[in-house]
């Protein structure tokens, strides 16, 4: 429902900005509810998770830690049935290593971790990554750059893990988080097989968020989740990339004729370009070159020459030298914008003083301007404590349901305005507060703020106005005619 806008400039003054926001017999409870609603979007981010299991607590975030490491091998372990004084010699463990080499750890468990190295018998958890190992790096990074495109924050990510709330993952709620993350349900079963080595069929949350976070953070913040890739070959580089040049002198040519052309090489470099990793795989060099219409057996032995200059990978380094012949760089403007003029406080109007025809320039100055946002708790004199930590509870479990527990958001709110004539009355409040586990008692007490003169009727347009964080605007209430 739209809004009153608001008065003339001459007659506006902070008593009719604040009265024309809300009608004057709802002010107050509406203005509460209207705090409240931006727990609706925050109440996935804010908080702990509270698990039905007793004194268990699980974190949206996850926590990359030290402590973190040892539940993640300790968990390995337990599968190989080994006594505690042979779980040194073990073989090494993939999960660990992995999270080492993401580069997340601070430098104090950096530190730990080389001192339990100097252990002899011990994992050696900075040693070079294998194949696999790397495979699953790369499987790990993409999923996060996906992520990161297709949800607003990391909690989004974790969203339909676990909503039963007990702490365990089972194989068909990885399945679903791997679909969102743009991977195949045979990819899921083989992650699963890797972690789940002791066939308990369930996945602790809080070890496969910590597992999943320092990815996401890199993938989120724009950083690289590990550091690059050292170069074996450091003496005689630049001989080495000249010799490169002079083998594949008839490939670069025709790469360089076809780039003047109307394709533009930026969209060629989108094959090769992964945020967090610094080398390309054989899969991208075909990608690249087939953007030119080239694609031959001699793009494969042009990817092995570049692999044997980085030790085994072709690096963006070492292909952006090779290939800096064939572009004409465009020039890099860089980013600029435009200034904006710094908007003084100026001291409100009072009420006494109403606005004359010399202040119309600050008055509409007002008017443009957004009045500072009232937190839920500005109300403490005039409502309970208790019921407004109780309304900012209901605000998250909605936010929380709603996209959850609906197909459509608008039917979380099917049980209002039964008779269709625009008010909510007290037994349509107690079914709606009922489906998110609140009492009676609760919603009297909300009925009774929203309807101080005690009518018995609340509008059902100024109650939907404060779930606009959850409804879209084809579920929103049409004005009629």
């Amino acid at each position: 429902m739209p809004r009153p806008q608001l008065p003339g400039a001459c007659d506006l003054t902070l008593g009719s900005l604040q009265s024309e926001r809300w009608p004057s017999e709802f002010q107050q409870g509406h203005r509460v509810l209207d705090a409240a609603s931006v727990w609706l979007r925050e109440g996935s981010r804010d908080g702990k998770r509270t698990l039905d299991r007793k004194n268990m607590n699980s974190t949206y975030g996850g926590s990359l830690s030290a402590r973190s490491l040892d539940k993640i091998s300790d968990a390995r372990f337990s599968s190989l049935d080994l006594p505690p004084s042979h779980i040194s010699t073990a073989i090494e463990d993939p999960a660990r290593k992995i999270v080492v080499a993401s580069g997340a750890l601070t430098s104090r468990e950096m530190r730990r971790i080389a001192e339990e190295e100097a252990v002899p018998g011990t994992e050696n958890l900075t040693a070079p990554l294998t194949v696999d190992e790397r495979k699953l790096v790369d499987l790990l990074q993409s999923m996060a750059a996906k992520a990161a495109q297709r949800f607003p924050s990391m909690s989004d990510c974790f969203r339909g893990l676990d909503p039963d709330r007990d702490g365990k993952i089972d194989l068909s709620e990885l399945r679903y988080f791997f679909r969102t993350c743009g991977q195949t349900d045979v990819v899921a079963d083989g992650f699963w097989k890797l972690l789940d080595r002791n066939r308990s069929e369930f996945l602790d949350y809080d070890l496969l968020v910590s597992f999943m976070r320092p990815f996401l953070v890199a993938a989120y913040s724009g950083a690289k989740p590990r550091p690059p890739v050292k170069e074996t070959v450091t003496e005689n580089r630049a001989a080495l990339i000249a010799l490169v040049k002079e083998d594949f002198e008839e490939l670069l040519l025709a790469v360089k004729q076809k780039a003047r052309g109307s394709l533009k090489p930026r969209k060629a470099f989108r094959t090769i370009g992964l945020p967090g990793r610094d080398h390309i795989g054989l899969k991208e060099t075909r990608a690249f070159f087939r953007c030119f219409n080239i694609d031959a057996d001699e793009v494969d032995a042009f990817h092995e020459a570049l692999a044997k200059l980085g030790g085994g990978e072709v690096t963006h380094r070492n292909f952006n030298d090779v290939m800096e012949d064939c572009f004409v760089r465009e020039p890099d403007y860089g980013t600029f914008r435009i200034p904006q003029k710094k908007q003084r406080p100026r001291p409100p109007p009072t009420l006494d003083d109403p606005a004359g025809p010399e202040d119309e320039d600050a008055a509409f100055q007002m008017s443009s301007s957004r009045l500072p946002e009232e937190t839920l708790f500005s109300f403490r004199k005039d409502v309970e404590t208790k019921l407004l930590k109780e309304i900012r509870e209901v605000m998250r479990d909605i936010g929380y349901k709603v996209r959850m527990s609906y197909k459509r958001p608008r039917d979380a709110l099917r049980g209002l305005d039964l008779e269709k004539d625009g008010v909510i009355r007290r037994e349509e409040m107690r079914d709606f507060f009922r489906g998110f586990n609140k009492s009676e008692s609760f919603a009297d007490r909300v009925f009774d703020l929203l309807d101080p003169e005690g009518s018995g009727k609340v509008d059902f347009a100024e109650f939907l106005a404060h779930f606009d964080e959850v409804l879209t605007p084809a579920h929103r209430q049409v004005e009629r005619a």
